[in-house]
């Protein structure tokens, strides 16, 4: 094949000058000096590229003067050859080698650029392998130098954590330290203080006994032997002089004289020594003298005779009962324990103090805030709340929570004692600080944002949001922090306050515009515990309004403000959902609340779906919600699905049981909800697409109404079952099914019989 190639007849038709020019121009372009490949040109020249197994020799020929003549030095590529196409390359640098045998045969092809008309195969791979080497050496010095680097950061972290512990330490004892030496300099305080006390007292007791009256010479007389010489073992002697002698005792005697009887005898004046002076509280031993002119007696009139106008009277009753209900509230104050504790409110609040002045205790901040209102009976409650909030404001801006469960218990006490209009009133006040103290015991936000993408993501029915185990909040300082913050109480105040603005609008509006719209997505979690998540569904059935559901969320831009309280509304629904095929079976490992990891009853989960279908009921007097819940493309195929298993359920439950009136209820209030979203608006619901996007929907849906349908004759577990709700069954079926289906169906069921 190769000997084919240099055997041409059109060899033989040129002349000897023609050839030996030809061997001359190949001898040429074998001795260009070798040229980098990367710094030579791409090649220009197009279809100029001369292909020696496709033309004749004079072609060969005509081309190669062409291309000498094309290759004469250039300003910007002198030396350089014209470079060929891929294919001519590989056809000129496999001519060498073919021609290496027949060496009286010209060389036909075209020099190759630089390195490739120099080097060999051989040396092409070896510098290939040279190339790879070093790039594996350069690889290998790269990756000890990421490690190093990786040693050198970990060393800096681990360094930098120290020093901060350290510091924490230092600080630490520092605190101790300087609290140690307070303590000290208060006792030093105390100590100096009572010894100034005492020396005044002193001084006091000395001023009065130098100005005492010295005592009589009788009684010095007596006490002359009383001294330190007569202490001596002597027998004692009487210091007073026998009257007669005789040996009898003088008092014995009477003096019998006819001129001076012993009753009419009149005590001797008293000696100096004797006297004193007439306390005033002794009467005085000397008759009153009688006054010129006796006193009248002193009239005491009767309040109640006193004639005053009516108004008059009736103003002085009015004020004294406002005094009376302020004092008797304050007695309510003094007198209320928090729940669990032997001990009132402000006995404990005298253990705890601000850090910013520990020798101040929160108590005593009260009671001045309370002495200080100048106000009427009326706004004496409101005062009160206030100062509680403002010192509850300054114990979240100092991170101390230790308090923080008096102030909910308190003001949940107060509050029951306030009418509506007043408890609304706190509404702005009172919710953003509950939100701060409940935001440390809950998921930061980026979890909440985390787990609402999570939910898009996933199918409605096929939730499980066991599995998520997303709220540990055991770990670090949360389970010191849920000792002192109960979540709760914290929404049951939110709950108390928020009923009382179910009646205002604006109160209503104002109260949910405040809250935060990751409060009820997180507490709406089944790993919370079960009694969080029931005030949570009793607070949202508070929230739906003509145009909205849950938070109010404000924005500049009105179309944000609009997509994102979308985007909230849904993920309420999400969480409702959820609650009611998939509702939590046991407490989570994660709550520190729960008591026991027992799972929960069958009555609790039916309570549970209970008030979530009454969370559910209160958007249907508004037509946004209704809307709303039609239009969510997993409600209406859920709610269906829970109503058929919860009648299955009914059927294997004993009758007059808490379960089975449980049970009943949800069937009755579901079965209500379906009519409601299907009939008032059916333009917005389409029944058969949004049963097609639930698995088992259908089926279950038709399943569920029938046995409720059919249940004319009610049994014992029937009953309980409203006649209102059976109808509302069956025209749902009605609605739905064609006469033929509903024919087959009441061959089925059989009429008059409950399935």
């Amino acid at each position: 094949m190769a000997e084919d190639e240099y055997t041409d007849d059109e060899l033989d038709d040129l002349s000897a000058d023609q050839l030996l020019e030809i061997e001359t121009l190949a001898f040429t372009a074998t001795q260009q000096p070798t040229v980098s490949p990367h710094s030579t040109p791409p090649s220009d020249h197009g279809d100029q590229v001369i292909k020696i197994e496709e033309q004749p020799a004079s072609a060969v020929y005509n081309g190669l003067q062409q291309t000498q003549t094309q290759t004469a030095p250039h300003p910007d590529h002198s030396g350089q050859v014209t470079s060929l196409d891929e294919q001519s390359a590989s056809a000129v640098h496999n001519g060498p080698q073919q021609t290496q045998t027949q060496t009286t045969q010209p060389p036909r092809a075209l020099p190759l650029r630089g390195s490739l008309d120099t080097m060999s195969v051989e040396d092409l791979q070896a510098r290939v392998e040279r190339i790879e080497s070093d790039f594996r050496e350069l690889s290998t010095a790269y990756e000890k130098s990421n490690g190093a680097v990786g040693v050198l950061r970990s060393k800096h972290t681990s360094l930098t954590k120290q020093f901060e512990h350290r510091i924490l330490m230092l600080n630490k004892e520092r605190n101790e330290l300087v609290a140690k030496q307070k303590a000290e300099l208060a006792a030093c305080k105390h100590k100096e203080e009572q010894s100034r006390t005492n020396n005044l007292f002193m001084e006091q007791d000395i001023v009065r006994e130098a100005g005492r009256p010295k005592q009589s010479r009788r009684v010095q007389k007596d006490n002359a032997g009383k001294t330190v010489r007569g202490t001596a073992a002597t027998t004692p002697k009487k210091n007073r002089t026998a009257q007669f002698g005789d040996g009898f005792a003088s008092d014995d005697v009477v003096m019998v004289s006819p001129s001076k009887a012993r009753h009419r005898s009149k005590p001797s004046t008293p000696k100096h020594g004797a006297k004193r002076k007439r306390t005033a509280g002794e009467a005085s031993p000397s008759r009153t003298l009688p006054l010129s002119e006796p006193a009248e007696p002193v009239q005491i009139n009767d309040p109640m005779s006193i004639d005053l106008p009516e108004d008059t009277y009736g103003a002085f009753l009015e004020n004294v009962a406002k005094d009376d209900d302020k004092f008797k509230f304050l007695q309510r104050l003094m007198r209320h324990r928090p729940f669990g504790q032997r001990e009132t409110t402000f006995e404990a609040l005298t253990k705890y103090a601000l850090p910013s002045e520990p020798t101040r205790l929160l108590s005593s901040t009260v009671y001045d805030n309370l002495a200080r209102y100048r106000g009427d009976a009326e706004g004496f409650a409101m005062h009160y709340c206030h100062v509680l909030v403002s010192l509850w404001q300054d114990c979240l801006r100092e991170r101390y929570f230790a308090p923080v469960r008096f102030f909910l218990d308190s003001l949940q006490f107060v509050l029951a004692f306030l009418p509506l209009e007043k408890t609304a009133s706190l509404a702005e006040e009172v919710v953003p600080v509950v939100q701060s103290t409940a935001d440390p015991v809950l998921p930061p936000e980026g979890e909440a944002v985390k787990d609402s993408l999570m939910l898009k993501n996933l199918d409605v029915q096929n939730l499980d949001v066991q599995d998520l185990d997303i709220l540990n909040l055991d770990a670090g300082p949360q389970s010191e922090l849920r000792k002192n913050i109960d979540l709760l109480e914290s929404i049951s105040l939110l709950l108390t306050i928020a009923r009382s603005c179910v009646g205002s609008y604006e109160a209503k509006a104002l109260f949910w515009q405040k809250m935060n719209e990751h409060v009820c997505l997180i507490t709406l979690w089944t790993t919370q515990p079960l009694p969080v998540i029931q005030a949570t569904l009793q607070l949202l059935s508070t929230s739906p309004t003509d145009t909205t559901f849950g938070a109010i969320i404000a924005h500049a831009d009105p179309e944000k403000a609009a997509k994102k309280q979308s985007e909230q509304e849904n993920e309420l629904i999400n969480r409702l959902i959820t609650l009611l095929r998939h509702p939590p079976t046991a407490p989570s490992s994660n709550s520190s609340t729960s008591t026991s990891s027992a799972p929960y009853s069958a009555t609790t989960i039916a309570d549970l779906r209970l008030s979530t279908l009454q969370a559910l009921t209160s958007l249907l007097p508004h037509k946004h919600g209704v809307v709303l819940l039609a239009k969510h493309p997993a409600f209406l195929g859920n709610l269906l699905h829970m109503l058929n298993s919860t009648i299955a359920t009914l059927y294997s439950t004993a009758p007059h049981t808490p379960l089975h009136s449980a049970l009943t209820r949800v069937i009755n209030i579901a079965c209500r909800l379906a009519h409601a979203v299907l009939c008032t608006y059916p333009e917005a619901a389409d029944r058969r697409s949004l049963l097609a996007a639930v698995p088992g929907a259908g089926h279950a849906h038709l399943v569920g109404l029938t046995r409720l349908a059919f249940a004319e004759e009610k049994g014992a577990l029937e009953r309980g079952w409203e006649d209102e709700v059976v109808n509302m069954a069956h025209a749902l079926l009605d609605e739905y099914l064609s006469p033929d289906e509903g024919d087959a169906l009441m061959r089925v069921f059989g009429s008059g019989k409950s399935a």
